[in-house]
């Protein structure tokens, strides 16, 4: 058994991947029983997405750094669990739940590894600590995190496990695209831009209302932004993006929807994902989302995008140049086939992205060949 720790205070892709993850191995449960446990630090959405799949979280306490005593007491319950021997080894998930979980996984003897999800630069609190007291086994969310961990730890890494969201299919597309097309005021033939993200700024949705007022004069569009607020600095950005977009005479077209529960039936509204990134992200499962319910992804030329899209499912285009990216996007708009090919083959792409049990499988293969009670580097 892999049990796995995280903060559990956002949700994003890691979280996504994270239920992934559980519901894969509630699945395997009905025939080898269950192989993965998780902890978490804070009790919030990605708690309660855990006990909606059937699995109770361990919870460690809300832990703040500044305050030593919460993690004190988070690492005393940690070293309780790990007294569990079916417990083989610990993956914590990105710098601060490995921060978290070293000292106590060290003390129980057993293995720990750390599996990134962020672009890794060793520097900072958190990464130096990593630095300085390397994991038993560095997992990668793409080759592009790969290559910065081997910079970093002067070593391979020991997989490259890329991430995986849950499918979540809807019963009827066609009814779905007519519902949600009428509560966001898109008439039928209008061609509907979806960016569905955390409101963080590397996102790109600036860049994106930059290339649609280009584009201002074209009237086949409409642009959903799909994606709640949880930092105080995402609040800020969302009020500019307001005000660019009412100052672009592009407001009327542009819809803030928030965060939405019922992402595959936007997703089965809209015909074109587009998030153009201006700084790398590690992977990027929405776009991976995006290809599976069949809409050609646009993205940034950066990061590991380029290891998801190619150009027969979707477009790569320079970060932050919003006039290539009207350029593209404009083709996309005007041509129907194009996006239909693009989308069909959106679908076969994204299934090499979806192998739950590879993941899981890969995951519990670094841990067998450890005998237990091992002593760790």
């Amino acid at each position: 058994m892999i049990l796995h720790v995280y903060s559990g205070n956002l949700f994003g892709g890691i979280e996504s991947n994270i239920v992934a993850l559980c519901v894969a191995d509630q699945a395997a449960q009905e025939t080898g029983g269950s192989r993965h446990r998780f902890a978490l630090c804070f009790d919030r959405l990605l708690a309660n997405r855990l006990r909606e799949a059937g699995i109770t979280p361990e919870l460690l306490g809300t832990v703040r750094f500044r305050y030593p005593w919460t993690t004190w007491s988070a690492r005393r319950k940690l070293t309780r669990l790990l007294r569990d021997p079916a417990i083989k080894g610990v993956v914590a998930h990105g710098s601060w739940a490995y921060k978290l979980a070293e000292p106590a996984v060290r003390k129980a003897g057993k293995p720990i590894a750390f599996w990134n999800h962020d672009p890794f630069r060793g520097a900072g609190p958190l990464e130096s600590f990593v630095v300085a007291h390397p994991p038993d086994f560095l997992i990668a969310n793409s080759r592009f995190t790969a290559n910065a961990l081997e910079s970093a730890f002067g070593r391979p890494v020991d997989r490259v496990i890329y991430p995986i969201s849950q499918h979540r299919s809807i019963e009827d597309p066609a009814k779905a695209r007519e519902q949600v097309r009428s509560e966001f005021g898109a008439s039928a033939d209008s061609v509907v831009i979806v960016l569905f993200s955390r409101f963080e700024r590397l996102k790109g949705h600036s860049v994106l209302l930059e290339a649609l007022a280009t584009l201002k004069s074209d009237p086949k569009w409409n642009c959903w932004f799909v994606g709640g607020l949880q930092k105080p600095a995402e609040y800020a950005y969302l009020e500019e993006l307001k005000s660019f977009s009412k100052l672009a005479g592009i407001d009327d077209r542009i819809r803030f929807v928030g965060h939405r529960d019922d992402v595959p039936a936007i997703l089965a509204a809209a015909d074109l994902h587009c998030q153009p990134n201006v700084q790398p992200d590690s992977f990027g499962l929405t776009y991976v989302e995006a290809l599976a319910a069949g809409l050609p992804s646009v993205g940034s030329d950066l990061g590991g995008v380029p290891e998801i899209l190619s150009p027969d499912c979707g477009r790569l285009v320079p970060p932050g140049d919003a006039e290539a990216l009207a350029s593209t996007l404009s083709e996309l708009i005007k041509d129907e086939s194009l996006r239909e090919r693009l989308g069909e083959r959106g679908r076969v792409r994204a299934r090499e992205f979806r192998d739950l049990e590879l993941a899981l499988s890969s995951l519990e293969s670094l841990f067998a060949p450890v005998p237990e009670g091992r002593q760790t580097r």
